[in-house]
């Protein structure tokens, strides 16, 4: 939980990037996909590779400089751009394996508890059929990359833009709440993730919508040559 509002903490500190970072995701998923994974790959530099730097003692001293901080971050979030530029492809099939494993391993030890079920040599078994899952929907990602970009892009827009819009709000009603206070309260989280799928099925339609118009107008064009 710790990390979690860290990473959330450094979303709202630095608004003023990330607000145009995720109104970008959410509707240039239609542009290029490396474009895409780059503006990606800054906003985990920015929220998750900068403050995991930055809790490490050696690089206080240099941190606690306020032209050495922004620099360090640009710097990092930059770094990190460039690495998912160049490794994109690989990180749509290791992202999609992973999600995939954790999500099928929890969903069957769910049922093996819950119907009581035994099974010989469990221990290490059970990590077989969330692998093949994982494999199967990686090689599906690595496939169908535009597709699953557009996704994962306008998901995180979302999770960001819902994120700084839900504090604005509070803000302008005077509501001041730490991360901490934020992700303890099940009210709010559950108005933050229903605005969160809100925004995302709303901006996936207009994304998707718009390729399906251009593709039939590329096809009318074509159909009259």
């Amino acid at each position: 939980m710790e990390e979690v509002a860290t990473i959330l903490s450094t979303t709202l500190d630095f608004w003023y990037i990330t607000l145009p970072a995720s109104v970008f995701l959410m509707f240039g998923a239609r542009y290029a996909v490396r474009i895409i994974f780059m503006v990606i790959g800054f906003l985990i530099g920015l929220n998750v590779v900068f403050p995991w730097i930055s809790s490490f003692d050696i690089f206080q001293p240099i941190l606690t400089v306020e032209t050495n901080r922004y620099f360090a971050l640009i710097l990092i979030s930059l770094l990190t751009a460039v690495l998912v530029y160049v490794l994109y492809k690989y990180l749509i099939f290791i992202g999609a394996f992973l999600v995939t494993f954790v999500l099928f391993l929890l969903f069957e030890r769910t049922i093996v508890q819950r119907f009581d079920l035994e099974f010989p040599h469990w221990e290490w078994l059970q990590y077989l059929p969330p692998a093949l899952v994982g494999g199967l929907a990686g090689c599906t990602a690595y496939r169908r990359e535009e597709e699953f970009s557009k996704i994962l892009s306008v998901t995180i827009g979302s999770l960001v833009f819902s994120l700084l819009s839900l504090y604005g709000i509070m803000k302008l009603f005077g509501i001041d709440l730490t991360i901490e206070e934020f992700l303890k309260s099940k009210s709010l989280l559950s108005i933050y993730f229903l605005v969160v799928l809100s925004l995302e099925l709303i901006t996936l339609r207009i994304v998707l919508g718009a390729k399906g118009r251009h593709g039939s107008r590329d096809d009318g064009t074509k159909a009259v040559h």
